[in-house]
């Protein structure tokens, strides 16, 4: 199973993830080439630990390439998305996001900008792939997303079992 998604400040990792998410989202990372610039150095190495990971199967990753270029055979694959506006909303409301004191319309401007940075790089570009389930999640609680994604799960083990 591949999720890779563009909604940031789900439940799930918050403690995790908290130093990443303040550094990956301070705007210095985002902004110009630096951020692709350290990111095809680390990637080769990234993506051959992360299929070392999942190589025995049954494992669950999120990220914006994992069912593109890490998985990109994987079972399932579960494209998360949401607008820019409603990513803000929500990163304004998330602790592990929380540090600086910036505006949600100028949070929304530089998700907005991250996006498209992302969807344009030559290194693992974000995408959708044709064999993904793409999810809007804007006006999606999360609990109905969470039921949304463990149906199609759910319908993908069902079908291999019968396969």
């Amino acid at each position: 199973l591949a999720v890779g998604h563009a909604v940031h400040g789900a439940p799930a990792g918050k403690t995790e993830r908290r130093g990443w998410n303040a550094r990956m989202h301070a705007s210095q990372y985002v902004k110009g080439g630096v951020f692709e610039n350290a990111l095809h150095g680390s990637r080769e190495i990234l993506v051959a630990r992360q299929r070392r990971l999942g190589e025995g199967g049954g494992v669950v990753m999120e990220g914006r390439d994992i069912g593109t270029v890490v998985f990109p055979n994987a079972d399932a694959k579960i494209y998360l998305d949401a607008s820019a506006e409603e990513r803000a909303r929500r990163r304004a409301n998330d602790d592990a996001h929380t540090g600086g004191r910036a505006g949600q319309a100028v949070v929304a401007e530089s998700i907005a900008a991250r996006d498209t940075s992302d969807r344009t790089r030559t290194v693992s570009p974000l995408m959708v792939t044709s064999d993904a389930e793409y999810i809007d999640t804007t006006d999606m609680p999360i609990p109905e997303v969470v039921a949304r994604v463990l149906t199609l799960v759910q319908q993908k083990i069902d079908q291999q079992s019968q396969s």
